[in-house]
């Protein structure tokens, strides 16, 4: 998802009481009995299945906006196969504009229809989100601010049903995860009520294990969720979970082995990366060139263990990851001080044109504006501190998880039949993560140029300084300076010329 996405997670924070339930055929135990297959078919990604008993629930509740949301979730989720490819955009939005039709038809009817509210809400809030994943950020601010409209905004009900509480744990975490990590949205944030993180999660964890309808895209969160906390260890039964019951879906497929890597259960993470890679290679729904590069590089660092496994401490990444919040934080540094400098150059324009003004109204009202922009100013600074304290908190943890040398070029190797096999193994699926990577343009992307580095190792180790010398010319091509990857590869070039 793209950044503005986050702020439309402050949209679903409605909620309804087990009291004012009674009738919504959401909450209908029938319906959701009849759904259980569909539901399942389409966090599958048997689409066709899920779509054919959503098209009965349109008959059966022609007025209803339920049956045709849940057919556009169906593209929605067809789009996140891979968010590049636009030719599920037209089918998807059509469906939504129809829920949001019969969801203003019914509150038409009945002003205080929660349940309309609800789709009317989802509708907008996920039309928002692909147009600002496709850069339409005006549409989607439209979009927004209608899925606003329809919006509870009470934080206190009480006996709120889990199958509603979706949005108001993603409210009350995202609300004070933002301020902290999004800085261009924090303006924005600060205009809604305060939220309270751990509760959030305590929330999403409730609707996660309670409800029906909104149990899977919760757990979806939670993954996103423990990846921002850096909480491996409670990401990997939730995407256990999710894998075992939707073992088609290449998205939880992918999240899983990803966790199964960086909680170093190399023979699961193995076991299910050889599962995907006959999706893969068989040509499945969903196991395009997005998960592909995960998957095959997940194999090569694997089998790269297995062959190397000293050199496996998988430090580096951690590196980056802290490099590039590093990087972020002395950006948003910098974006402080050019800010700060603004607020001088208005400040001293404000007090010459007081010191030029005898109009009593006129001086009344510099006043108030030199007050205000002196505030922003002290304001401005605290920020800069606080910032550029980050970025060296930042810097020291990547510091902290890097090794100095990546690439040994006179270290003798000399390894068994058997794991000179894994060696063969690990270069081929490098090599097929980077032809994948390459497909959707993700050639600046971590397990890109972490392919290219250990091909280079591979090539050195083989003798052929040549192609390993071109793997490093092309990682400095697109590596960020402060990288592990770049500082490997120039390293290894200096050392061999």
């Amino acid at each position: 998802m793209k950044n503005f996405t986050i702020i439309l997670l402050l949209v679903f924070r409605i909620g309804f009481s087990q009291q004012e339930s009674d009738g919504y055929l959401l909450l209908d135990p029938k319906i959701q009995f009849e759904s259980v297959d569909a539901i399942n078919s389409l966090y599958n990604f048997e689409f066709e299945k899920a779509e054919q008993q959503f098209r009965w629930m349109q008959q059966e509740y022609p007025q209803h906006p339920m049956g045709f949301f849940l057919v556009g979730l169906s593209y929605w989720w067809k789009i996140q196969i891979n968010d590049d490819v636009e030719k599920y955009d037209d089918t998807f939005f059509e469906y939504m504009d129809i829920s949001i039709k019969k969801g203003e038809a019914m509150l038409e009817k009945d002003p205080e229809n929660y349940e309309a509210k609800f789709f009317l809400a989802a509708a907008y809030g996920f039309k928002a989100r692909l147009l600002s994943d496709r850069n339409h950020f005006t549409r989607a601010a439209f979009a927004t601010t209608s899925s606003l409209k329809y919006l509870e905004m009470e934080k206190e009900k009480e006996n709120l049903n889990p199958e509603f509480l979706l949005g108001v744990g993603l409210y009350n975490y995202f609300r004070e995860w933002i301020p902290e990590n999004k800085k261009f949205l924090r303006p924005i944030v600060m205009l809604f009520p305060k939220g309270d993180r751990e509760l959030g999660l305590t929330q999403l964890k409730k609707v996660a294990s309670e409800s029906f309808y909104t149990r899977v895209e919760a757990m979806n969160f939670l993954l996103l969720i423990y990846d921002y906390e850096d909480d491996y260890a409670a990401k990997y039964p939730v995407a256990k979970y999710l894998y075992q019951q939707f073992p088609e879906n290449a998205v939880f497929q992918r999240e899983f082995a990803q966790v199964c890597y960086l909680t170093r259960k190399f023979d699961e993470a193995e076991e299910v990366c050889l599962d995907a890679a006959q999706k893969i290679e068989s040509g499945q729904l969903g196991y395009e060139a997005l998960t592909a590069r995960h998957i095959y590089y997940y194999l090569g660092r694997i089998y790269r263990f297995k062959y190397h496994p000293q050199e496996e401490k998988i430090k580096d990444e951690k590196a980056d990851k802290f490099l590039e919040k590093g990087s972020d934080a002395r950006k948003n540094a910098r974006d402080d001080k050019k800010e700060l400098h603004e607020l001088n150059k208005n400040l001293k324009t404000l007090e010459d044109s007081l010191a030029n003004t005898t109009d009593e109204n006129t001086r009344k009202s510099l006043e108030k504006e030199i007050k205000r922009t002196k505030k922003d100013v002290e304001k401005t600074k605290k920020e800069i501190n606080r910032h550029s304290k980050k970025a060296e908190k930042y810097y020291e943890i990547a510091k902290d998880n890097t090794r100095d040398e990546i690439i040994d070029h006179e270290k003798p190797v000399v390894y068994s039949e058997i794991v000179q096999g894994y060696h063969e193994k690990a270069e081929e699926y490098f090599r097929k993560a980077i032809i994948n990577g390459k497909k959707i343009h993700a050639e600046k992307k971590g397990n890109h140029l972490y392919s290219l580095m250990y091909l280079a190792k591979i090539a050195d180790e083989n003798g052929n300084k040549e192609l390993a010398k071109a793997y490093c010319e092309e990682i400095l091509n697109y590596a960020e300076k402060s990288y592990s990857t770049f500082r490997a590869a120039k390293a290894y070039l200096k050392q061999v010329d």
